[in-house]
């Protein structure tokens, strides 16, 4: 199997979406989260029960703008990243074979051993191969014509198996939004 395909800025920022919601989660990060939201509900509880409610407003306006902001610097350094990479724009020949998967581009050839990809994630739109917990491969769909999909996906099944996970969350949203447009 043979197909052709270029990572747009699109592709890049849906791709990291795809990243995030299924990343595995360490201990430690879970810990700084709850720490964090016990740090500032604390003291708005407190308030609240001290019948200080105009002040809520000004703890919960600067926290709610700070998780805005946090959120916006995150999709502007990710279009920054792209936009300075000039690797992830170039065109990509990805050949599929019992050995992996072969990337070739102008001037580079990379095969992805299927016993080297740590794990892999589907979603609707993306193939994502991972060959360590934060790096991975982007493949989309779009390259490839529904048959192939199923064959790639089939493909991925076999040579990585349980190592596989299906972004879930996705898939099931936008069958919701099809079913809502019919």
């Amino acid at each position: 199997m043979n197909f052709n395909y270029q990572i747009s800025e699109q592709n890049y920022l849906e791709a990291h979406s795809t990243h995030a919601r299924n990343c595995e989660k360490n201990w430690h990060v879970t810990i700084w989260y709850m720490l964090i939201v016990i740090t500032a509900l604390v003291p708005l509880v407190f308030i609240v029960s001290q019948g200080y409610g105009d002040y809520v407003m000004l703890i919960t306006f600067p926290l709610g703008s700070i998780f805005i902001y946090l959120n916006f610097i995150n999709k502007k350094h990710l279009k920054k990243e792209y936009e300075n990479n000039a690797f992830i724009k170039l065109p990509i020949a990805l050949s599929v074979t019992d050995k992996g998967c072969l990337q070739v581009g102008d001037d580079y050839q990379v095969l992805l051993r299927w016993e080297n990809i740590y794990r892999y994630v589907e979603s609707d739109k993306y193939w994502l191969l991972y060959t360590s917990p934060c790096l991975m491969h982007i493949i989309p769909k779009s390259s490839l014509g529904e048959t192939e999909w199923q064959q790639f996906s089939d493909i991925l099944k076999q040579h990585i198996g349980g190592r596989g996970k299906m972004d879930e969350t996705m898939c099931n949203l936008n069958a919701r939004k099809a079913n809502n447009q019919k």
